[in-house]
């Protein structure tokens, strides 16, 4: 009988739900309790308090008053039933927007103590649905009218009423709370005035991902392959443009009443960063799955990726508002839109925001050879994202020349850095290093975009041209190296070319081409590599023979194509230079000269 003997251990009643730390460091930070409390010691739970729906008196809270009336939440203390006869039970200590049930709402989190006098019967009460509703004291001072905006008591408008608008419509007439003073509490109640009011255990958004029954996650956006020349994509084919934008790339996902957004490598950003953003959008129902870009503003003018990274940081930031633009539809209700045309997603997506368009980027189908319309129409200043039709391939054209890179390493001298960076080239890491000098503060791992004047490649040999710091790496695509190359169905005459340094600051272009090596020299003034790819132009003259002086050739390339349009030679061009280049006459005060310059849109 003794060996039958033994210990068994049993637990009655379920453990409560984890307290995540940074609620525990809320609480500590916001309340500051005299000895500051941990997840072993406290209870929290959070109410859904208001929302902008209009409640049982006629009366609502406008989203622009949210963050407002959060402000005056902490700190304040939860009742039962509004009385104030008796001490409070627990304190609110956090609160932040969320959108639930299509309504932009306040949730705010309380607590209270495990040995406190309540502290299991208040547990065991929410938990078990009896305490289900909550209510909030406040004092304001201006009723606004939500048909006249007047004070409510002074015109002629009555909660419930309808009147007919300056439109012809009819419309209900109620207030909004403004001029929020003070939150005096909150209390369980039996019946809110606010309609779906609740109280919650669930503390965060917890579910993340859009899993099917078979708990399978949805599919991730394809990578985007970013391009350098529009004539690297077929002419004949059509795509779907979009305007580019300095963003993160991020996948947002709806399940049920939750939300939630990461970014492409599945990071989760903080749900506090971007409420105040979501309160603003009008989501369609059920699951959804999104690509979408987040763009930091400060007026109407956007800001560097690096200053967005600082703001869902919590860091000072010139970021003062947020965007978000929905691209592309992954998942809907647990279907799978990523193998479908890119025009059939856009449209479905028009069909969810049909009400909310605002949040969906100017969009066009054109074929390959009309791309450089496009990008003159739509394109913003950073360039244009194309989706091809026919395959799930996705580019991303940017005006400037960017590359990502990571940072191996940093040195400091005074007010500059030097980082020893490695670029990504088609998803990787590259065996290329280069040395940049930055006044930039980064640190080694950190991944941004480069701005080069140009990539030559020479076997296996890979060189970046004028390297600098431009920003933060913004998106999750990559650069193939072989889509600079420009595709011309009319390559007449094969050659190269060559830059190299001049006399009296000018530069030499050398041109040699043909069966009988014809050779072409010209001297161009104030040459810039960077200022030519913006579209400069700059005076040129044909020399009679090579003037070189002692300095090093700046670079070489390859002549694809060597077109005569009236009086302009049009020559393409791949190395040091890449694209359509142009040598036409022109007048300069008066006078008659010649103007070398890359040609930006295409030619007819």
């Amino acid at each position: 009988m003794k060996n039958l003997i033994g210990k068994i251990t049993a637990e009655l009643a379920e453990k409560d739900n984890v307290i995540p730390e940074e609620l525990i460091q809320k609480i500590n930070a916001n309340i500051r309790p005299p000895e500051p409390v941990t997840a072993e010691t406290v209870y929290v739970r959070a109410m859904y308090i208001v929302s902008d729906q209009v409640n049982s008196y006629g009366g609502r809270f406008p989203v622009d008053e949210h963050q407002n009336m959060i402000a005056h939440l902490i700190d304040s203390p939860v009742l039962i039933g509004h009385r104030k006869d008796t001490l409070p039970i627990a304190r609110n200590f956090h609160a932040e927007q969320v959108v639930r049930n299509d309504a932009n709402w306040i949730k705010v989190y309380f607590f209270w103590l495990k040995n406190s006098e309540v502290g299991e019967e208040l547990k065991n009460n929410i938990d078990a649905g009896i305490y289900k509703e909550c209510s909030i004291s406040f004092i304001f001072s201006f009723p606004e009218c939500g048909i006249c905006g007047s004070d409510i008591r002074d015109c002629r408008h009555q909660p419930f009423h309808e009147y007919e608008t300056d439109s012809g419509e009819k419309q209900k007439a109620y207030f909004n709370y403004r001029k929020i003073e003070r939150v005096l509490e909150t209390s369980l109640v039996y019946r809110g005035s606010v309609s779906d009011t609740s109280i919650t255990k669930e503390l965060v958004f917890e579910k993340s991902d859009l899993q099917s029954e078979a708990g399978v996650t949805s599919p991730i956006p394809p990578s985007i392959k970013r391009i350098w020349d529009l004539d690297a994509l077929d002419s004949d084919k059509e795509y779907l443009v979009a305007p580019a934008y300095e963003s993160l790339r991020v996948l947002f996902e709806k399940s049920g009443d939750s939300v939630s957004m990461k970014r492409c490598d599945n990071t989760p950003i903080r749900q506090d960063r971007i409420v105040n953003m979501l309160s603003s959008i009008q989501l369609p129902t059920g699951e959804l799955k999104l690509d979408c870009r987040l763009i930091g503003y400060r007026g109407k003018e956007r800001q560097k990726v690096s200053e967005l990274e600082k703001s869902i940081e919590g860091e000072d930031s010139s970021v003062t508002r947020l965007e978000l633009k929905v691209y592309d539809l992954i998942a809907l209700n647990q279907n799978d839109y990523s193998n479908s045309n890119a025009d059939v997603r856009r449209k479905k997506l028009e069909e969810l925001f049909d009400d909310n368009r605002e949040i969906l980027p100017p969009a066009e189908k054109v074929l390959g050879a009309n791309l450089y319309q496009a990008l003159k129409k739509i394109g913003t200043r950073h360039g244009i994202e194309i989706f091809a039709l026919d395959s799930s391939e996705r580019f991303l054209f940017t005006k400037r020349k960017l590359i990502p890179a990571i940072i191996e390493s940093v040195e400091d001298f005074g007010r500059q850095s030097k980082y020893r960076v490695t670029p990504i080239i088609d998803g990787e890491s590259n065996s290329l290093t280069a040395i940049i000098s930055s006044p930039a503060k980064l640190n080694i791992g950190d991944k941004i975009e480069i701005e080069v004047t140009s990539v030559h490649t020479d076997g296996d040999l890979l060189e970046l041209l004028d390297p600098e710091v431009f920003d933060k790496y913004g998106d999750c695509g990559y650069y193939d190296i072989h889509s600079l190359a420009t595709k011309d169905s009319a390559v007449e005459i094969a050659g190269k070319y060559t830059l190299f340094p001049s006399n009296h600051g000018a530069f030499q272009f050398e041109l040699e081409y043909g069966s009988g090596h014809r050779s072409e020299y010209y001297s161009i003034r104030n040459f810039s590599l960077r200022l030519v790819d913006r579209g400069r132009l700059f005076l040129i003259e044909r020399v009679d023979h090579s003037v070189r002086s002692a300095g090093s050739i700046r670079g070489t390339g390859k002549m694809v194509g060597h077109i005569i349009l009236g009086e302009s030679t049009v020559f393409s061009l791949e190395g040091i230079l890449s694209g359509r280049f142009a040598i036409t006459p022109a007048r300069l005060n008066g006078k008659q000269v010649t103007v070398f310059r890359k040609i930006i849109k295409k030619l007819e």
